[in-house]
Order: structure tokens, then C-alpha cells, then sequence
């Protein structure tokens, strides 16, 4: 860290926090990530995490936040990955500003940022490769509030979930139903966070939620969300079900979604919108090079009428001296003192101007090249959308976990009656009134009643039989 200064937290988790930052050498700002390693868990030790923040530095795609460099501190006990910074915040906050305003986000937005997080999250399946942690805190936005989708599961999402859950930091809505099954992690299971997000945009709410993890895996796994509020279309309803299905064997994936009608439509009107800003652009820098030509003859023209005007400056008087600067200096004036004030305004605006005398500079490296997003807009439209499941290696281990959970809301005794009760309960009607008595008008444990059967006993004896 000794090429960079510390100027405030951003956020925090369980094992790392990111830091807002200043390069000694570039004075850019930027965004550090110190993740704090643990050679006893297997997902972060200093070999995978490096190896995976190796995969991020080959990441390029102009909705997929930059990564810059990465390197270990701090005696060895820390890895940092640095990235770009960027002002516009995260849909996170955008959400909390809806729901502390009571005001929904209008569907013309969602779908602008929904489309872009298509783009970025259909690259990455593309190169084979799982975000394993979509959510709201980590989808940025820059000051052009354009789509940057960053932060990705440096650790296994499991071990990241369950870490949440015992410090009390958060929970694991965005989990999927396969991952609450033991299933391996796949690209599906990303899409099934996506939907998760699109609902939290338009409900600005999770579309699962409960006090304890639990309850939580049992809603995700066996019940449906809230419908959305009436003011959003059939279409995005639609989308948002497609997203949720939880058999992820007919989830779609990320290039089916984009090849449906709503989503072609919506990403037409974000490519119309950037060619827009494209064309501007253009015409700037046309009305600039024009600019530069002018001043050029101008500077020509001033030179051959010197040695006349020096030829009558005897003639003039004090006062026609002060005229003429008069004259030309308020006309300098005005325009420099405008463009000052629209640099301080700017700077007064700045969220991070007290971090130094660069309030605005990031704005320059934030790499929202209009050409480039453009160019990838219309690749994703053009794209033939077949793509293969990108699959994790290995299983979730979640019913351990559960299992641990489940003794721990029972009790051991408890815990065992429910077992013994689903092995020998020959209809689900006879084990709803079982457990009706078992809970005795408890419904959290009620619920851990229906996630012992369902995800501990019900998928054993499907695997029996199929065996």
C-alpha cells in the first residue's frame, strides 16, 4: 500500500473492506479491496484468491468494472486488488434513495440498467466464468450513470454466504434454490441473482427475505415472491419469472433473455441512446478542430497588423489604452470567470472534494468510451445467443450447513423427532398435522420443520431411488 493513500472506507464485510484511494504516481482515484486470507479455509487462501484476481485482470468489457493491479501486504496476510473508482455510487444506494423518497424507479430505467448488466454478465459466462455474487452493493455506476458490474466472489459464494449469516452483516437473498440443494454452482445461478435484482428494482424490496437463514432457505426453495407493484408491465413481470424459475435446468440463460422481444427492444433503445451520445460527442470534437483552425488564422492575421497598429499607438491616449483592455478583458473575463465557476461548481459537487485538489479527475479514467460501449451494444443485439452452462467443480456443501442450522433452531431432540417423523409418515397430510403439534404455533420452527424434510430428507430419497 505504500503507492497509495488511504482517504476513507467505502464498505466492509466479513473478511475484506474497500477503501477510496490515491495513486502517488497517476493521482488517480481508485477503489482497493483488502481481503484478509486464511490458509485454514480453502477458498481463501493466498494461491486461489490470487489466481482468481489473475482472471479478473483479464476481464475487458465496457459494462465490467476495471480491474488495475493486485498485490499481497501487510506480512502476507492481506491481498489487494485495486480497480477503478467510480462517483455515481451503486444501484444499492440507488435503492435506498428510492425507498427513503417513496418514489419507484420509473421500468424505462430498470431495463437500462438491466440491459447493460445482460451484457456484462452474458461476457463473462461467454469466457467461462461465474460472478457468484450479484447483488445490488455490487452493481456501480459512473458519474454517466452508466453499468459497472464489479466485486466479484474473490471467495466461494458459500463460505462468503454462511460468513454473512454468523456476523449478522446480512443475508444470502440472492441465493438460488440449487445452491440450498447442494448442487454445484452454475451460470444458472447467477441468472437466478439477476432476477433477484430486477425484482429489488422494481418492489425495492428482496424478493426473499426472513430473520433468520433458515426461513430464508426455506422461502427460496419452496414458496414464490410478492407479485410486483401494479404500475410495472406484463412484460418485465415476465422476465423477472423467467429469471426466477427454480428448476435452473429451465432457467434461461443470459443470451436467452437477451434474444426475447422485451429485452431486444429495451437494448435498441440503449444503443439509440449511445449513438446519440456518440453523434454529440463527434460534434464536439469536429466544433473543437474547427476552433483550433480559427485561432490559427487569427494569431496569422494579428502578427501582419502589428507593426500598424504599434504606428498608432503614439496617437492614443491614456484613456484609449484603458478602453481597449477594458474591452478585451471583460470579454476575457466573462468567459474565463464562467468557466471558473462551472470548475468550482463542479468541484462544490463533488462528493469526494475534500480528498484533495482532483476532485473530478477520475472522471477521465472511468473508460466509458461512447465507440466502445456502443460497438458492444450492438454486438450483444447480433450475437448468436447459444451459449454452454459454465459450472463450478464442486458442490455448494450448503446441507451440511443446514443440517448445522436445523440442530441449532431445534435442538438435538427435537431435530431427531422430525427425522423420525418424515421416514415414517405415509402421507404429507398426516406430517402437516405432525408437525402442526411438534411446532405448537411457532412458525419459524414450523418452517425448519418443512426445510429438514424437504432439502434434507425429500432430495436423499430422491437420490435413493434414482441409485
Amino acid at each position: 500500500m505504500e503507492s497509495y493513500d488511504k482517504l476513507k472506507l467505502l464498505g466492509n464485510g466479513s473478511f475484506s473492506q474497500v477503501f477510496l484511494a490515491r495513486s502517488h504516481i497517476t493521482r488517480r482515484l481508485v477503489a482497493i479491496k483488502e481481503v484478509r486470507l486464511d490458509q485454514k479455509s480453502k477458498y481463501r487462501t493466498a494461491e486461489t484468491i490470487k489466481s482468481e484476481a489473475k482472471i479478473l485482470s483479464k476481464m475487458k468489457h465496457p459494462h465490467v468494472v476495471t480491474f488495475q493491479d493486485s498485490f499481497f501486504g501487510e506480512g502476507g496476510q492481506f491481498l489487494y486488488i485495486v480497480q477503478d473508482y467510480y462517483e455515481g455510487g451503486s444501484l444499492f444506494d440507488k435503492v435506498c434513495e428510492a425507498k427513503e423518497n417513496e418514489t419507484y424507479f420509473g421500468e424505462s430505467q430498470i431495463m437500462k440498467w438491466f440491459v447493460q448488466l445482460l451484457m456484462a454478465i452474458q461476457y463473462l459466462h461467454t469466457m467461462k466464468i461465474l460472478h457468484r455474487d450479484i447483488k445490488s452493493p455490487n452493481v456501480f455506476l459512473t458519474k454517466k450513470q452508466l453499468v459497472k458490474l464489479g466485486d466479484f466472489g474473490v471467495s466461494r459464494i458459500m463460505d462468503n454466504t454462511f460468513d454473512m449469516a454468523q456476523s449478522k452483516v446480512g443475508t444470502p437473498c440472492y441465493l438460488s434454490p440449487e445452491l440450498c440443494q447442494d448442487l454445484p454452482y452454475s451460470s444458472k445461478s447467477d441468472i437466478w441473482s439477476m432476477g433477484c435484482l430486477l425484482y429489488e428494482l422494481c418492489a425495492l424490496k428482496p424478493a426473499f427475505d426472513a430473520t433468520n437463514l433458515v426461513t430464508l432457505f426455506y422461502k427460496i426453495v419452496k414458496t414464490e415472491y410478492k407479485p410486483l407493484p401494479p404500475q410495472f408491465s406484463s412484460d418485465i413481470n415476465e422476465l423477472i419469472r423467467m429469471a426466477l424459475t427454480k428448476n435452473a435446468d429451465e432457467r434461461p440463460s443470459a443470451g436467452a433473455l437477451l434474444s426475447t422481444v422485451y429485452v431486444k427492444d429495451n437494448l435498441q433503445l440503449f444503443i439509440s441512446e449511445q449513438e446519440a451520445v456518440a453523434n454529440r460527442a463527434d460534434t464536439r470534437q469536429e466544433n473543437s478542430s474547427g476552433g483550433s483552425i480559427k485561432m490559427a488564422k487569427n494569431s496569422s492575421l494579428l502578427s501582419r497588423s502589428s507593426n500598424d497598429e504599434l504606428k498608432d499607438q503614439s496617437l492614443k491616449s491614456e484613456n484609449d489604452y484603458s478602453d481597449d483592455f477594458e474591452s478585451s478583458d471583460s470579454g476575457d473575463t466573462h468567459s474565463c470567470g464562467k468557466d471558473f465557476e462551472n470548475r468550482t461548481a463542479a468541484n462544490d459537487n463533488s462528493t469526494h472534494s475534500s480528498c484533495g485538489d482532483y476532485s473530478d479527475d477520475f472522471e477521465d479514467y472511468e473508460s466509458d468510451d461512447d465507440q466502445v460501449i456502443l460497438t458492444s451494444a450492438k454486438a450483444a443485439k447480433n450475437k448468436d445467443q447459444i451459449e454452454d452452462l459454465v459450472q463450478d467443480n464442486e458442490g455448494s456443501e450448503c446441507k451440511a450447513r443446514i443440517t448445522e442450522h436445523c440442530i441449532n433452531e431445534l435442538g438435538s431432540d427435537l431435530y431427531r423427532r422430525v427425522l423420525e417423523e418424515c421416514s415414517k409418515s405415509s402421507s404429507d397430510q398426516n406430517l402437516n398435522a405432525t408437525f402442526t403439534v411438534l411446532a405448537d404455533g411457532n412458525n419459524q420452527v414450523r418452517d425448519t420443520f418443512y426445510l429438514v424434510k424437504e432439502l434434507l430428507i425429500h432430495d436423499e430419497s430422491k437420490m435413493s431411488k434414482s441409485s
